[in-house]
């Protein structure tokens, strides 16, 4: 821990867990963000201008596309909310599909508008990276963005589209891309 001291074993497990669950979840995002950039060729020249709309283009990945659509949960008391009853220990499935492509949140849910974004008060904190795991995630997608943005590259005939409430959510060939002309490494 930050005192020097061993942590327990279990909290080590824990914790590499997390670890382990934070680097999966980035690599689907980075493919979500490859996806939406091979989606929407006509934002490309737009991203290479603006770094801040990069980061609306990011919350719209994180939004459209769905790593995880739904996620369950163990009640630890039971409770009251909107007039429903929870009992203790109950099993509770929170839609995160339905959440981000839902018509009174959103407009146009099912269109993917980066733009959507440009107002600040947009980024809610459920958009907003919470966590260690989650602003790593971001960084990876900001660097993978970057290096799609400034080579040369081709993608031969491929179907991306994926269905965003089935578990695993990802293309089911994955993204193939076929780079020339690279001159990314001249310039490090």
């Amino acid at each position: 821990d930050t005192s020097g001291y061993i942590l327990p074993a279990k909290e080590v497990v824990q914790e590499l867990l997390l670890l382990i669950r934070a680097f999966v979840a980035s690599s689907r995002w980075v493919v979500f963000s490859q996806a939406a950039l091979l989606e929407n060729p006509e934002l490309k020249e737009r991203l290479q201008g603006d770094k801040g709309y990069v980061n609306c283009f990011i919350y719209e990945v994180l939004r459209y596309y769905s790593v995880i659509p739904f996620s369950v949960a163990k009640t630890k008391q039971q409770f009251f909310w909107k007039d429903m009853f929870f009992p203790n220990k109950q099993l509770v499935l929170f839609d995160i599909y339905g959440t981000n492509h839902h018509p009174d949140l959103w407009t146009e849910p099912e269109a993917f508008q980066p733009d959507r974004f440009l107002d600040e008060s947009a980024v809610g904190t459920e958009t907003a990276p919470d966590t260690a795991a989650e602003s790593i995630t971001m960084q990876l997608m900001r660097v993978s963005l970057s290096y799609l943005l400034r080579t040369d590259w081709m993608m031969s005939d491929q179907k991306l589209h994926c269905q965003g409430s089935e578990v695993p959510a990802r293309p089911k060939n994955g993204i193939r891309l076929e780079f020339y002309h690279e001159d990314f490494y001249e310039d490090i």
